[in-house]
């Protein structure tokens, strides 16, 4: 089974404000779950977020993408989460949509 999740976002966005908007994104999230995150873990090299997040016991990793037309997200999923990819694609899909939606 393949356990790498690869998620393509287009966007309307300069990439400085895509990466804005991703940034508020991740401060939004450390504010909602913060309590039950026991990593967040965040570092921008340019245009590219690399990232890891540990939750009960568990540790994802992946990294971000910032293009001038897409976010590209790619995740290695542990095997516990391999099987929740599909519906973890269209999580990460929904949100990232809604983040970088023009307003």
């Amino acid at each position: 089974m393949n356990n790498q999740l690869v998620v393509k976002i287009p966007h309307s966005l300069t990439q400085q404000e895509a990466i804005s908007r991703i940034e508020g994104g991740i401060e939004t999230l450390r504010q909602r779950i913060g309590q039950q995150i026991s990593t967040l873990e965040t570092q921008w090299e340019n245009t590219k977020l690399n990232a890891s997040v540990g939750v009960m016991g568990v540790k994802v990793s992946g990294v971000v993408d910032v293009l001038p037309q897409e976010v590209i997200v790619t995740v290695e999923l542990p095997w516990l989460l391999a099987r929740l990819k599909d519906r973890i694609s269209g999580i990460v899909t929904q949100n990232g949509e809604a983040l970088l939606r023009l307003k």
